[in-house]
């Protein structure tokens, strides 16, 4: 079990309102024999072989429920017996017979999303519970849970200058935007980037301020103004920063001391908006694998989806062997980052062996963006998990219905790019001569039993003669019939391949003039070389 206790204690109402009903609700009518509005001192983790420790105000998180159905029915009645103030049940497991919530008595039940984390939901409720005097008093507590945008503005307008505030991946998740603050080119590309460049002279700054306690103070560098950050830390767990401008350093304790009052809210802000932002990613999620996957998707689900076409889905494929030690999620974590630096709202799942992405709003994002992208992500995957990525995408799409099909033409794209060691990405849009090659080529049109009479002769004479009738006889068909530079592909004199195409004419009888001969000569000849390959 764990817990922490330290009065003045907020109130349940509070608690609820601070998380929110997008983790938090309360489980059935509230009846006369529920406390109005108990205090909440602490979270407290169970543990189905201990005992519920005596903590009055404490918050139960069961999370062994749905493994020790009655163990959890006891702990419900002991948290009652105990004057808890809430249990907490994911929602699978309030819906569950097995578990027996009628001995609640006078405490609270609460049922949490099934995607939401134990240990953000003990982070969040440890962290409201902290410091409630400070919440209560301050004009920022008003801001809903989540909300960083008005979170930065308010610092802003107490700090009186401008806010940036960060998570600790060095991502820009909120800046303020009060009129007459400055800034400078430094935190515009932060901004516009939604990350803080890898320079030297930042990451030495981020680690002083993941080693302090305070507000540490940075002077002009590189162009920038001066600094003060704040570390947002949620116990010794670090989540985030507060960055402020000083303007010609005169006003650092006063600023400092405004960021130093914030970061306790800060770091509730940060927890609710990662909490949240990771349960609507999952769900994108699982809505792009059931449209990927082939089962029928409910309506509602379709329609979710369909309310952000036009998009693009793209896929990676790993070009090593199949079979070998790779991290597939930690591969689709760092794409899914890199996307949602695309589109906040763009979705990524693992099917298979490959990943998956859809972005939305495809009507606004031109070939470059989406190449840039595939090349960022083929970078970091690089560099990170030590992994190259193929990758290929669709053009925009306007239905679901489209995504099948798409989803069809990418895993039709990487077996080309196995085929020919292809490492640039690939549009199933603009390569579909390629993707239908590969098409053909998974067929039986050039099977040696579909071969015709004379391309079966041709190939057959090669090999017992090592001669190149067959090579002479693609590049003429491939520069459509220009026998200048079918000889610069065969890299002979011209006379060379004339004398060749005539003795082609001869020994094997083929009639260069028929379309329909010229056409299954040319795609059997040139998928059996692709086999060779």
């Amino acid at each position: 079990m764990s817990g922490a206790a330290s009065p003045p204690y907020t109130s349940l109402s509070e608690l609820l309102a601070a998380l929110g009903p997008l983790l938090l609700t309360p489980y059935g009518p509230r009846d006369g024999s529920l406390p109005a509005d108990p205090d909440v001192r602490a979270s407290v983790v169970w543990d189905p072989l201990e005992e519920v420790p005596p903590i009055k105000g404490g918050v139960l998180l069961m999370t062994g429920a749905s493994l020790a159905p009655d163990a959890a029915s006891s702990a419900i009645k002991e948290a009652a017996e105990r004057e808890y103030a809430a249990v907490v049940l994911k929602s699978r497991d309030s819906a569950k017979e097995t578990i027996d919530v009628s001995g609640a008595g006078k405490v609270q039940v609460l049922v949490a999303q099934d995607d939401a984390s134990w240990n953000s939901l003990h982070a969040l409720i440890s962290a409201a519970v902290s410091d409630p005097a400070e919440m209560r008093t301050a004009s920022i507590a008003d801001i809903a849970p989540g909300d960083l945008f008005s979170l930065a503005n308010a610092i802003a307008a107490m700090a009186g200058t401008a806010i940036t505030i960060e998570n600790v991946n060095r991502e820009v998740v909120a800046y303020s935007n009060i009129a007459d603050q400055g800034t400078d080119d430094s935190r515009r590309d932060a901004i516009l980037g939604r990350a803080v460049p890898d320079l030297p002279w930042y990451l030495a700054r981020y680690r002083a301020v993941a080693m302090a306690t305070t507000p540490v103070f940075f002077d002009q560098e590189h162009g920038a103004l001066e600094r003060v950050a704040m570390p947002v830390r949620v116990g010794s767990r670090l989540v985030g920063s507060l960055w402020a401008f000083d303007e010609g350093g005169t006003r650092s304790e006063e600023v400092a001391s405004v960021l130093a009052d914030a970061a306790p809210i800060a770091s509730l802000h940060l927890l609710h908006a990662a909490s949240a932002f990771s349960l609507q990613r999952h769900r994108r999620g699982e809505l792009l694998t059931a449209a990927l996957g082939g089962a029928q998707m409910e309506p509602g689900a379709a329609l979710t989806l369909e309310k952000q076409m036009p998009v693009v889905l793209i896929g990676f494929a790993s070009s090593v062997e199949t079979g070998a030690d790779i991290d597939l999620g930690r591969i689709a974590d760092i794409v899914a980052l890199n996307a949602e630096a695309v589109r906040r709202a763009a979705s990524c799942t693992v099917l298979a062996n490959r990943v998956f992405v859809l972005i939305p709003g495809a009507d606004q994002l031109t070939d470059e963006r989406i190449r840039n992208f595939l090349t960022a992500s083929q970078r970091a995957v690089a560099g990170t998990a030590e992994v190259h990525l193929r990758c290929a995408y669709s053009g925009p799409l306007h239905s679901v219905a489209d995504l099948k099909g798409a989803h069809t033409d990418i895993e039709t794209a990487f077996r080309f790019q196995n085929i020919e060691a292809l490492d640039e990405a690939m549009s199933t849009e603009k390569d579909r001569h390629r993707i239908l090659l590969q098409e053909l080529s998974e067929g039986t049109i050039a099977a040696p039993e579909r071969l015709l009479g004379s391309v079966r002769e041709i190939l057959e004479y090669d090999a017992a003669n090592g001669t190149e009738y067959a090579a002479t006889l693609l590049a003429f068909l491939d520069t459509f019939g220009d026998n200048r530079r079918a000889a610069e592909l065969m890299m002979v004199h011209e006379n060379s391949q004339r004398y060749r195409m005539r003795q082609l004419t001869k020994k094997f009888g083929i009639d260069v003039d028929n379309p329909g001969q010229r056409l299954i000569m040319w795609l059997q000849l040139h998928l059996r070389r692709r086999e060779r390959l």
